[in-house]
């Protein structure tokens, strides 16, 4: 398989976060001669992955990796995610906060995900309607064939006004374009918690 052209996209505030994140970042880049990093750097979460996919349509990538710095992850999940060669895929990742559930979801209806609940029978590739952005692995495409801007954007669900994702929206979009979501439950992205131990 060539390998594609990959914009590693990192929507951050300005502190830095988790730094084990920028070790593993370090050795795809290694791998990966046809990939590089972008950063939208802001405290308006929609308005970085907004500019970071106007840079990726304006440099021609062929797909856009959206990794979170507070997510861990491991140096050959890309190339576990590209060897499916989807439009749009994601790792299992936790939510996170207890009880830590999977950040993938069977459907979305009224503004919310329904939570998909993990069996034994879940192995390698699973349809989902959405998830968490990290880890998602899609083709710049998909962007195009959504619109020309504003992919994404804040959303409270109904009657919730202590709560926003930018994440549900942007599947009911994708989904309305015609894409298919898939999880690999085989690969797995962790989540950094703070705790307090006393």
């Amino acid at each position: 398989m060539d390998m594609p052209r990959i914009m590693i996209a990192v929507p951050c505030g300005l502190h830095g976060a988790y730094r084990p994140f920028d070790v593993v970042l370090a050795q795809v880049l290694k791998q990966y001669p046809t990939a590089d990093v972008r950063y939208g750097m802001t405290g308006v979460l929609p308005g970085a992955r907004n500019r970071l996919v106007r840079m990726a349509i304006a440099e021609q990538w062929e797909y856009i990796w959206w990794l979170d710095d507070d997510q861990p992850f491991n140096p050959d999940d890309l190339g576990k995610l590209l060897v499916h060669q989807l439009d749009a895929v994601v790792p299992l990742a936790p939510r996170r906060g207890p009880p830590f559930l999977p950040l993938i979801y069977d459907s979305i209806q009224d503004g919310y995900g329904r939570q998909h609940f993990m069996s034994a029978a879940d192995r390698g590739l699973i349809k989902i309607a959405a998830a968490g952005m990290a880890g998602l692995l899609i083709r710049t495409a998909c962007f195009e064939a959504i619109g020309t801007d504003g992919w994404f954007e804040f959303e409270h669900p109904p009657g919730n006004f202590d709560d926003y994702a930018e994440d549900i929206p942007f599947y009911r979009k994708l989904a309305a374009s015609g894409v298919q979501l898939y999880c690999d439950i085989e690969v797995k992205f962790g989540h950094m918690v703070s705790s307090v131990a006393y």
